[in-house]
């Protein structure tokens, strides 16, 4: 791949990212995520969680995307009261949306170390000098977008425990209950769940006004002009980065593909991103072929190609 691709791809990345954390900002989703997340909401309608995370807000939207903390940006962090009913006590919470499964650490460490900025972060704002009853518990939830295969469908929860290494002394759990990291994987569904709403949400699979169907039929989401906009963002730059993936996965056998015979299936795949190539950076054939590095002596038969299907 080209420099010039290779800035391109990794603009589209960015791109996608963001409109995965433009995505969940909306209370909907995020209400589902967290009552599938967070311990304290298990027992709550998807209804109750939406007004516990909206509290005094006046939109359906989370603002306040990417605060940092220590200047580390944080994708969403928001507040949820808690089910109490006192109206007084309350949860902080932090998604992620990570896109790359192996960064070159695991993501339930970074999750950790998210965990304990917010934390940190409490200081002077929940509580003030040593008044560490009023610290709050934190929560961070990672949705993993592309794991292994091995791994897809999988949610895990990390939390802290009381262990009785010696004698019975015993405190209550919300003394020592303070942080929580959660991970969603997807590419399995789970029967409806929360896992089956994130891959539709986010995958590949449905066209936007499949996605409007499912979210609205499956799962009572009323879905507005804007909630809309923002899952096709989701949809352009995912098949964005999916093309750029396969044109990476089939580049090396492109140039010899011609004279070892390429089977129609595989000049078909080449000839759709190129078609797709050009209809997203709505330019000419030339310019989408020099996008995917298409070596100069096979782009007169994929200009054939293209003819035939104008």
């Amino acid at each position: 791949m080209s420099q010039a691709a290779k800035d391109l791809d990794k603009h589209l990345r960015v791109e996608l990212d963001t409109a995965c954390k433009e995505v969940l900002k909306n209370i909907p989703f995020l209400a589902r995520i967290v009552q599938a997340s967070a311990r304290e909401y298990g027992n709550c309608s998807v209804e109750e969680v939406e007004k516990l995370i909206r509290g005094d807000q006046v939109t359906d939207k989370i603002v306040g995307q990417a605060e940092s903390l220590n200047g580390r940006n944080m994708d969403l962090r928001f507040d949820a009261m808690c089910p109490d009913g006192t109206g007084k006590t309350k949860v902080l919470l932090n998604v992620e949306v990570q896109n790359k499964y192996n960064p070159g650490y695991d993501i339930i460490t970074r999750g950790i170390f998210y965990c304990a900025l917010m934390l940190v972060a409490e200081d002077g704002v929940e509580f003030t000098g040593q008044n560490y009853g009023e610290l709050k518990k934190v929560y961070s939830i990672w949705i993993a977008v592309n794991p292994s295969v091995i791994e897809q469908g999988c949610i895990n929860r990390y939390e802290m425990n009381e262990v009785h290494m010696r004698g019975e002394m015993t405190r209550t759990r919300k003394i020592y209950d303070k942080l929580t990291v959660v991970q969603l994987n997807l590419g399995e569904d789970d029967d409806n769940g929360i896992l089956r709403m994130l891959n539709v949400l986010m995958g590949r699979t449905y066209s936007v006004a499949e996605k409007k169907q499912i979210l609205e039929e499956e799962y009572g989401i009323a879905m507005t002009n804007e909630m809309e906009g923002d899952v096709e963002k989701v949809c352009n730059y995912s098949e964005w980065v999916y093309e750029s993936g396969v044109e990476q996965g089939i580049q090396k056998g492109i140039a010899q593909g011609v004279e070892q015979g390429m089977i129609k299936g595989e000049i078909d795949a080449i000839v759709k991103m190129i078609l797709n190539v050009m209809k997203k950076m709505k330019g000419t054939p030339e310019v989408a072929m020099d996008f995917l590095d298409i070596p100069e002596e096979d782009r007169p038969m994929y200009v054939e190609q293209l003819r035939q299907r104008v």
